[in-house]
């Protein structure tokens, strides 16, 4: 006669088996009363008990298990039971329920094939949600990205309507000033210059040059900005030795000074060679030296001088008055021509602005710098950094 190894198992262990059965969290036992009556069940199947077995079995219901039948000792169900509390907590379990006489019983537990198929469910769908996140992320970043590029877009567009605006008003005025002006004085000397002494006539001839050749200069500037602007302005460096073209601007502008009684100086030690445009450099020096005759005091020094640049590969020429000087909200808004406000020189010249924004311009092009140093009463020092041959 052969023994059930399990009963042997069972016996032998009953203590712990036992324990098992009531206190295992994977293990689901129920017994109850075919009238409904719960008669034992352990710890895990418990906390979702309510009252009696009609409230508590739900899907299929007590009343359904009653009608199922089958051969003993094999259960009257077999599949998934939701057990608990319609409204408040539920949950399904893969459970067998056996029948005796009036007693029903539930051995429920995990199901670990569908636990694995649910978990592979859930991991592919942690992947999806993980790749959704770093679609919405870069996204995001895309977005604002885009966001800021339209910030930017919409403040060079307000830049350029302020920038045309004042552009217009130099036009419209500066420009149209010296016109009225050169009309009233020909009128002048056409209705009464039969009247007037030759050195009368001289007086109003050098008023008309004089008011031709600024506006001839500020035509210019308006063109060369306009220019670069567009995109037109030729760009053709090469290697010159910038002490001697700093040279030819002093010595070009050695008369205004000399008007006003201010000595112009050029230091530089070496023979500095820097790889530029001729034209756009001598325009940006002869603006920035005319911008310190201009605002300089008579009797005083305009100094030029050349050094080595921050690094090996630039040169830095500077212009320095000692001057009227700026504000630190002037040098916030120097290089804003929508933001320039007239301001008169020393012996009442008047100005744009427009020359700076053109020096600007023209050493950015050139892959320089250009920067200012300034205290209000005491003078500026105008710093051009260019690059070497």
């Amino acid at each position: 006669m052969h023994t059930n190894p399990f009963n042997a198992v069972c016996a032998r262990w009953q203590a712990e088996m036992q324990l098992m059965l009531d206190a295992s969290p994977l293990l689901y036992l129920a017994e109850f009363s075919t009238d409904g009556t719960l008669l034992s069940a352990n710890a895990s199947i418990n906390k979702w008990l309510v009252a009696t077995a009609r409230e508590s079995l739900l899907n299929p219901t007590f009343e359904q298990l009653l009608t199922m039948q089958s051969l003993p000792p094999q259960p009257v169900f077999k599949g998934y039971l939701t057990i608990g509390h319609p409204i408040e907590s539920f949950t399904s379990l893969y459970a067998l329920v056996f029948r005796q006489e009036d007693r029903l019983l539930i051995v429920g537990g995990v199901d670990a094939g569908r636990l694995m198929e649910e978990n592979a469910s859930m991991s592919l769908l942690n992947s999806e949600i993980s790749n959704l996140q770093r679609q919405l992320i870069k996204e995001k970043v895309t977005l604002e990205a885009t966001h800021q590029q339209l910030h930017q877009v919409n403040a060079n567009l307000k830049e350029a309507n302020a920038t045309k605006d004042k552009f217009l008003s130099i036009m419209a005025h500066d420009l149209k000033s010296p016109f009225a002006a050169l009309m009233g004085l020909t009128e002048i000397l056409m209705e009464n210059g039969e009247q007037y002494t030759r050195e009368e006539m001289h007086t109003y001839i050098e008023l008309i040059n004089g008011t031709a050749v600024k506006t001839y200069r500020l035509l210019e500037d308006l063109l060369l900005w306009s220019r670069s602007q567009i995109g037109r302005m030729p760009f053709q460096p090469i290697k010159l030795k910038l002490d001697q073209l700093c040279r030819e601007v002093v010595d070009a502008l050695a008369e205004t000074a000399a008007s006003k009684r201010i000595s112009l100086e050029v230091n530089a030690l070496n023979v500095y060679e820097a790889y530029v445009d001729e034209a756009m450099t001598k325009t940006v020096f002869r603006n920035l030296l005319s911008n310190a005759i201009k605002f300089s005091w008579p009797d005083s020094t305009v100094s030029v001088f050349i050094e080595p640049g921050p690094d090996d590969s630039s040169l830095t020429v500077g212009v320095a008055d000692k001057g009227v000087g700026m504000s630190a909200e002037a040098i916030a808004n120097l290089w804003k021509l929508s933001e320039q406000q007239s301001t008169r020189g020393t012996n009442n010249e008047e100005g744009t602005g427009l020359g700076l924004m053109i020096c600007k311009e023209f050493v950015e092009k050139q892959g320089g710098r250009i920067r200012v140093e300034s205290t209000k009463g005491m003078g500026s020092t105008f710093y051009v950094t260019l690059p070497r041959s």
